[in-house]
This record gives structure tokens, sequence and C-alpha cells, in this order.
């Protein structure tokens, strides 16, 4: 008989339901056999979706009662789910190729392969195999034994992030309601943390140094920070400033030009890249040399909570949309499409359009967007879902692979809907929210305003208006020499990264690959020979590849 199999190896509880994570519900903090017990208790689906929409916090859920049943991940999918079907049963895993192996069919899907290799991850709740399937951020899957006896899945968004300005006010107004908003969303992590200790990866950007600002504010009395990278780069400086300027314990772990290679080749890379990539998105893999050399040192005890930067608050396409709507006369879906492809589709430099516009147009069809601004919210859409969850927030898994765990304050539901009601003439760039970040950082080092340093983008934004000012009056092979006689200013690698492939492997990059590009490619044809996954044509993969 037709059934639902589950496999839940990382970190889950049973009970009237399975669960793993936490959540904040009602003033009340919930996880374990208490988070279980609640859910399971939910009768009929305005129960589901009541829970959900209020549940604030970072979760997986998975109910079954032989009938009926639900699944879901929370607002940023922190914990991922995925699944598939066979012969009328449904499987259900934490682990994509557990899925895999259990439907037997490693067919991969060539379209969702083709948007890896441009994108690096795979849009919508595809997989790169045709088989599996996964939870999207905000979404539930509703599953249900039909008159046959097969279980059957159907899925329902029951948030989506998108920004609508309902806030009535100034800037200042606007500044106090969010130091209201992150003073809750800070206690939140703190009650969670319950005393171990808190570690902020520190970047020298603003999300991060918001971070320890507010923990600082609220007297946290275990944070701990960190930064890796090349002896004296620029984002080492301004982590350790800001780590100093607030008494905080600051660890730096150098990174030398030939490391690379071999980390890369390493048992721990092999085993991080299987547990994290989830058969549809490439790990961000900077981190883990560094990590691993701390948490082998205690100076990260086990279970030390990761408190990283990633945030509700994004680089607003504004200014690029401009580019495409009024300069150059292209408008509506075509604008978008080729401004995302552009943005954020960087492993490859000539990307089809069409393959941007595959995680593109539902949302289009969805919403309608027909002004400017329209389509800036939806942007934020498409990063919130497709870019945000499936590649920065799967980053987090880093944490939990190495025994850790982690929260996300600026990704806090209160938090979140505070900034998504702004005015767009407040938040339509970062001015205020960079603005922001300062004078607080200020006032909680007792420092000047004026004595509080910039950050990496800042100088990554000097640098790109420089350059395309100079485009307007140097020939492109002129510029292509001045960039290669100033290389180090213009392209910096702090993470001292270009050993990671050799010179014959670099040659691809003169056939149009980024280094992630690079990495996408290197990723897939490994993966496709580790599971023996059925090949595609030889003719489609060597236009692809």
């Amino acid at each position: 008989m037709a059934g639902v199999a589950l496999h839940l190896k990382r970190g889950w509880t049973g009970g009237r339901a399975q669960v793993r994570g936490t959540v904040f519900l009602g003033g009340r903090m919930l996880s374990g056999p208490a988070l279980s017990d609640h859910v399971g208790g939910l009768i009929g689906r305005e129960a589901v979706f009541s829970f959900l929409r209020q549940a604030n916090g970072f979760f997986s859920v998975v109910c079954w009662d032989g009938r009926q049943g639900w699944m879901a991940v929370d607002r940023v999918r922190g914990l991922p789910l995925f699944y598939g079907h066979k012969d009328g049963s449904l499987f259900v895993s934490d682990d994509a190729y557990q899925v895999l192996e259990y439907t037997g069919d490693r067919s991969v899907d060539g379209e969702a392969r083709k948007e890896f290799l441009w994108l690096r991850s795979v849009t919508g709740r595809d997989t790169l195999f045709r088989s599996v399937k996964q939870v999207q951020a905000g979404e539930v899957v509703f599953l249900e034994r039909d008159g046959r006896g097969d279980i059957s899945s159907t899925q329902e968004d029951y948030y989506i992030y998108r920004h609508e300005p309902s806030f009535e006010g100034d800037e200042d107004e606007l500044a106090e309601t969010m130091d209201r908003a992150l003073e809750s969303s800070f206690r939140r992590l703190t009650e969670y943390a319950a005393g171990r200790p808190i570690v902020v990866p520190l970047s020298g950007g603003y999300d991060s140094r918001l971070t320890v600002t507010m923990l600082k504010r609220l007297g946290y009395p275990d944070v701990r920070t960190f930064t890796y990278g090349s002896p004296g780069n620029k984002e080492s400086k301004w982590s350790r400033f800001v780590a100093e300027a607030l008494d905080l314990p600051w660890h730096f772990v150098p990174y030398g030009p030939g490391d690379w290679h071999r980390w890369y080749r390493s048992p721990e890379m092999k085993g991080y890249m299987e547990y994290a990539s989830g058969a549809s998105w490439l790990p961000i893999i900077q981190d883990l040399p560094a990590l691993l050399d701390l948490t082998r040192r205690s100076v990260f005890p086990e279970g030390s909570v990761f408190a990283p930067g990633h945030t509700v608050v994004v680089d607003r396409i504004t200014d690029n949309l401009d580019e495409f709507w009024e300069k150059r006369g292209i408008r509506g879906e075509v604008a978008f499409c080729s401004l995302i492809r552009d943005l954020y589709f960087a492993v490859r430099k000539d990307v089809p359009l069409e393959i941007s516009a595959r995680g593109i147009r539902p949302l289009v069809e969805r919403y309608a967007p027909k002004t400017k601004e329209d389509w800036v919210c939806l942007a934020d859409t498409w990063v919130w879902r497709e870019c945000q969850a499936k590649n920065l927030i799967a980053w987090n898994q880093l944490y939990t692979f190495l025994g850790h765990t982690w929260w996300l304050p600026l990704w806090d539901s209160e938090y979140a809907s505070t900034y998504a009601a702004a005015p767009l003439s407040l938040v339509a760039d970062r001015t205020f929210y960079v603005s922001y970040v300062r004078r607080r950082f200020a006032q909680a080092a007792g420092l000047p305003l004026g004595r509080t340093p910039f950050n990496a983008t800042d100088a990554q934004h000097r640098r790109k208006r420089i350059k395309d000012a100079a485009k307007r009056f140097v020939s492109p092979r002129a510029m292509r020499r001045i960039t290669g006689l100033f290389g180090r200013w213009v392209k910096r690698d702090p993470f001292e990264m270009a050993g990671l492939f050799s010179k014959e492997e670099r040659a691809l990059l003169g056939s149009g690959y980024s280094d992630l590009g690079l990495r996408a490619l290197d990723f897939l044809q490994s993966l496709e020979e580790r599971l023996g996954a059925e090949r595609m044509p030889a003719r489609e993969r060597v236009q692809e590849d």
C-alpha cells in the first residue's frame, strides 16, 4: 500500500509531528517536543496557515496521520526539505540524495542543469534531478491519500516577501520604528542562545556591523567575532576596527596563495559539498577552512550560535533598472530579465535571456507589474526566494555541518515586515540603511560619527563608478589594458581563491566562465560521475559546457 516514508536525520524531534528548529509564537519559544505537540495538534488547513504565518523563527515540519498531512519550511528555507514520488508513495528527507536513491530515477533535468551552470542554483521547486523536488521558502505542501490510495501533493505559498510601502512617517520616525523591531529581534536571538557563545562572522560590511552593535547594546555576555583571508586585506582591517571599538574578541585566520588548491580537494570539503548542496545549489565555501581551524582549536565550542548578517535589506535594482528603462528604452519583462541576468547570473558571461526568464515568468504572471516601481518590488521577491534563500541562507548549513547552530536576527519576521513597509523613497538604495547603521554603531562604540569606517561595498561602488565613467572616453581595448595594469586595485581577491584551480582548468576563464562558473561546472561533472547520473546527449552537453 502506498504511503509516506521519512528519512530525517539532521536534528529532528518526533512525536505528534516531526519538527526541526525553533519558533517564537505568541511570546513563547517552542522547539523539540513542545513544538511537535503544538504542530501535531493543528486541525485543518486554516489552522496550519495561521500557525505558519505567525511562526517567527527557522524550522522544518512534517506532519502525516496516515490519511493526510503537510510539510513546510520557514520563510527563508533555513532548514531545507526534499521530496519525491514513486509508485504512488511519497518519500521526504532533509537530504536530496536520499530522495534520489529512493526514487531510483537519476535522470538529469536538462533545463535545470543549464540554469545551474549559469546561476549556480535551480529556481522554483525543481532540483538537478527530475525525480527530486524541494520545498520553497514560505511554502507549505499539503499531502493527501487519493481515491486510489496514492499520495498526492499540493503546494501553496503561506508567505511571500514583497515590498509594499505602508509606513507613514519621516526618516527619523522610520529609524525609531526600526530600533524597536531590531531590539525585539535581537532579544529573541539572545533568548535562543541562552548563554551560549554567539559568533558573528565580521565581513567588513554593514549587516554584520549592525549585528554586533545590537548585541553590544543589549549587553549579551559572550559575543565572539572572526574574519579570514589574505593578511592585511581591507575587509579584515575594517572588521578588526569594529570588533575592537565594541570591545569584542576578534579572531583572524590567514589564507595563503597556495592553500585553496589543497583545501578544495580535502575530504572535509567533499563532505560539506555533499551535505549542503541539496542537488540544487552550489555551496559557498570560503568560510570552511577558517571555521574548521577555529572549531578544532575550540575557539568556538560545539553548539555555538552563529549570527551571520544575512538580511532582508538588499541592494535594490533602481539605478540599474534605469539603465534599461530610460537610457536603452527597454522596458517590461525584457528589461527585468536582462537586469536579473546581468546582476545575478554571474557564472557565465553569455547567459541566454530565456535562462534568466525561467524563474521569473511565474512571478510576472502572478503580479502583472506595470510601473517601474512595481518591477523594483518584484525584484525583491525574486531575490528573496531565489538568491537569498538558495545561496546566502543556505550558507548556514556550514554551521550545522560543523556541529554548531545559527539564528538570523536580520530575517526576523517583525524586522522584515518593518523594512518591507518602508517608503521606497527612503529605501530605494541603501543610503538610509547605511546612515542608520553608522549612527547606531557610533553610539554603541562611543565614537564620533566621522570616525566610523565605511565598508568594502562602498569601495566596490566607487571603483565601479570610476570604471563606468572611464568607459565613456576609453576604448574597450585600452580599458582591458588598464584593468590588467591595475588589476590588484580593480579586482581584488581577499580570500586568496585564485589558486583553487590549476592553470589548465583556469584556461576556461577565457571561454566565458567566471571563477564561480568553473566551480559550478566542476561540481556538476563530479556529481554526475559519483552518482552515475543519466547523462544528457553528448551534443547538448558540449553546447552547455
